[in-house]
């Protein structure tokens, strides 16, 4: 009972989360210009993912050093489901094999006293094979999230991913 107490907290949570990913707010510094109004939603919405992700952890864990290190990879890969581009693909993923196939969020690497990195992959998982979509790092002290471009060879920041399209 309690167990699943906290996992419909936690879905509330990061429901709400997902909501203000969603409702950019309008700063001096972001006031939309006539032509320019879809980008600075875009970069707005860009720019506040990463903080809602954040403050959304510090309410679950008020003192991230305490957490269980379980609680904690839960959590995050609960951060990285909510992303808007993830929420996305898991919606597409859905509605192209009629619910056959299920993006999953996949820890690869926990951290360690010399790497403090979440490794983990968000994959596709079909009835005959898995499927890497992405590759994420996540700083499990400041919660900072990286996508890993392979075609590059480099990690990328969640605010500069999402700028250039997420993919």
């Amino acid at each position: 009972m309690q167990t699943s107490l906290k996992i419909t907290i936690l879905n509330l949570v990061f429901a709400m989360g997902l909501l203000a990913c969603s409702q950019p707010k309008e700063t001096f510094e972001t006031k939309p210009e006539e032509n320019d109004s879809l980008s600075t939603v875009i970069k707005d919405t860009v720019e506040t993912t990463q903080n809602n992700l954040q403050n959304q952890y510090h309410k679950i864990f008020p003192e991230p050093q305490k957490a269980k290190m379980d609680d904690k990879e839960r959590v995050i890969q609960e951060m990285l489901s909510i992303i808007p581009e993830m929420t996305q693909l898991k919606n597409e993923i859905d509605s192209l094999s009629d619910g056959k196939n299920k993006l999953i969020f996949t820890t690869i690497e926990k951290p360690t006293a010399e790497n403090p990195l979440f490794y983990i992959k968000a994959e596709e998982q079909t009835p005959k094979e898995t499927i890497t979509k992405f590759q994420f790092y996540v700083n499990s002290q400041n919660l900072q999230i990286k996508i890993y471009d392979p075609t590059e060879d480099l990690l990328i920041d969640l605010s500069t991913w999402q700028k250039n399209g997420g993919n």
